[in-house]
C-alpha cells in the first residue's frame, strides 16, 4: 500500500499569500521563537505573523463561533468572515 505524504513548505516567503491548507496549517508555524508565518484560518493561506488581525470585543461578538482566539486571522481572512456573518447570522450563534 503506498502511502502519501504531505508537502513540505521548505522556503515559506515564495508561499506568502498563496493557499496552503493542503500543505500546512496553522500549528506548522505558530509554535518556535524564530517563525514569523502563520496559516490564516479562515481563507488557508500563508501570511506574515506579524499581519495578523485582532478584531475588538463588538467584532468577536457579531462572529460568535466563527472567531476563536487561537488562531491566526489575516485582515482580508477577516473581513471575508465578517461578510460571511452578515450574510449568514443564522449558522454563527
Amino acid at each position: 500500500m503506498e502511502q502519501m505524504q504531505k508537502r513540505i513548505i521548505r522556503n515559506p516567503e515564495k508561499w506568502v499569500g498563496r493557499y496552503v491548507r493542503h500543505m500546512a496549517n496553522w500549528q506548522d508555524f505558530q509554535w518556535g521563537d524564530t517563525s514569523k508565518y502563520a496559516v490564516c484560518e479562515w481563507t488557508g493561506k500563508l501570511m506574515i505573523a506579524s499581519e495578523d488581525y485582532s478584531p475588538s470585543f463588538e467584532e468577536r461578538e457579531i462572529l460568535g463561533r466563527l472567531y476563536d482566539e487561537c488562531y491566526y486571522y489575516s485582515s482580508a481572512g477577516f473581513a471575508d468572515m465578517y461578510r460571511y456573518a452578515m450574510k449568514h447570522p443564522e449558522r454563527i450563534h
